[in-house]
């Protein structure tokens, strides 16, 4: 049952859900994403307030609360009074150092957010030394990273257009993904996903990363930025007629291969899941993991073109119930232990670029068992995260060092 403003979570907020209900309310922190958007000089604190107002009547996302009292079956609320009432939090700071800018935007980024009494997001309109920046933190609950180009979009159009908050439409939010994802006539979609994953539990078997202790708590973090990479992955992408993501999947599957001996390999990726059209410019959290079995070679051009075409059919079953799925997991005896990701990043504070060495970092503590490779562009150079859990330290280093070598080298093939 459901009303016009409460009703089940959608695909995506299902599965954002089941990772976070595993970990201590402390780490919630963890699950927060943000963006950082520059402002015209001039701009007066409150029409940037007003903006955000408006942001909140046009996205029904930054306008929902759930209801976590039933483990089995959580709800979302879209409130009506969220986009005007005065408790929502948006800060206004200036700061005349970088320092004090840093610890501003680091309790903003990272205060865990409760989900349950009010929407799951906060503003920084910060001033440092003439300049006007927006950060913008909310719930992974609330949004992929996907979406960010939409909400700037959106929030530019209503910065730069103001009027009147009862002239904002709403778009289409969270509960009409969920609603549009649970109506009987797209059971077919859900059939052919569930069928996908089935063929990977089918065939799994000794297709993970080798050695990875499953009780294992050592957690690492190995990384790296670069120029040079980026570049001849776009190189290679360009020649092979794919994409850096999928370029970047290759050389990291490849480099499992070398440093661990299986020719056969199931690495879980992120979909976006935006293909059609209805919903690509929600704002809601929209991917999911997909599971991708790849053989690799020794050729990396030749890999980058089947891991691509792997990855694309994979990607359109993307959309399914995780319950469904870690139910079937569980029966199957799978557990996944290599994963991947790309996506545009954001830091407050980075290292230089091209930094000589990887460096270990503290890494998260939502950490997986396995090993997981976090990729993307972020400001002309290709930033790397490897995390691992319950593998040695000494094949992280290996797993990393092969990806950036194999990169390294793709301008000879």
């Amino acid at each position: 049952m459901h009303t016009n403003n409460f009703g089940p979570l959608s695909y995506g907020q299902i599965d954002q859900w089941r990772d976070v209900e595993k970990h201590p309310r402390e780490q919630w922190h963890e699950a927060n994403v943000w963006s950082r958007w520059s402002l015209p000089a001039d701009v007066e604190t409150e029409r940037v307030r007003r903006a955000l107002r408006a942001l909140a009547v046009r996205c029904p996302g930054l306008r929902t609360t759930y209801d976590l009292s039933d483990p089995a079956e959580p709800r979302q609320r879209i409130t009506t009074d969220g986009a005007t009432s005065d408790d929502l939090e948006i800060i206004a700071a200036d700061c005349g150092s970088d320092d004090e800018a840093l610890t501003v935007t680091g309790e903003v980024i990272n205060r865990p957010f409760d989900l349950r009494e009010r929407p799951a997001w906060r503003a920084l309109i910060l001033n440092r030394r003439g300049a006007t920046e927006l950060f913008l933190a909310r719930h992974h609950m609330v949004t992929d990273g996907m979406a960010n180009s939409v909400l700037e979009h959106e929030f530019r159009t209503l910065l730069n257009e103001p009027g009147d908050l009862d002239s904002v439409t709403a778009a289409a939010g969270p509960l009409d993904l969920a609603l549009w994802q649970l109506a009987p006539e797209q059971e077919p979609v859900r059939a052919a996903a569930i069928e996908h994953w089935e063929r990977i539990f089918a065939s799994a078997a000794g297709c993970g990363f080798p050695g990875t202790d499953p009780a294992g708590t050592r957690k690492l973090q190995y990384g790296l930025r670069s120029s040079a990479v980026l570049g001849r992955a776009r190189d290679l992408a360009d020649r092979t007629r794919t994409s850096v993501p999928s370029v970047v999947l290759a050389a990291y599957t490849l480099a499992v291969a070398r440093v661990t001996g299986v020719e056969r390999l199931v690495v879980e990726s992120e979909s976006s899941n935006r293909f059609n059209p209805r919903w690509r410019n929600v704002v809601a959290p929209m991917s999911q993991l997909v599971p991708i079995l790849v053989t690799t070679t020794d050729d990396l051009a030749g890999h980058a073109t089947r891991v691509h075409r792997a990855a694309m059919a994979a990607y359109r079953r993307g959309m399914y119930d995780v319950d469904t799925v870690l139910a079937m997991r569980s029966a199957a005896g799978y557990a996944p232990t290599c994963r991947y990701n790309f996506f545009s990043w954001q830091e407050i504070a980075t290292r230089p670029v091209d930094s000589p060495e990887p460096v270990w970092e503290e890494p998260s503590s939502w950490v997986r068992v396995g090993c997981a490779l976090y990729a993307g562009e972020m400001d002309g150079t290709l930033r790397f995260l490897l995390r691992a859990r319950g593998v040695e330290q000494d094949r992280v280093a290996a797993v990393m060092k092969h990806t950036l070598a194999l990169l390294n080298e793709s301008t000879a093939l």
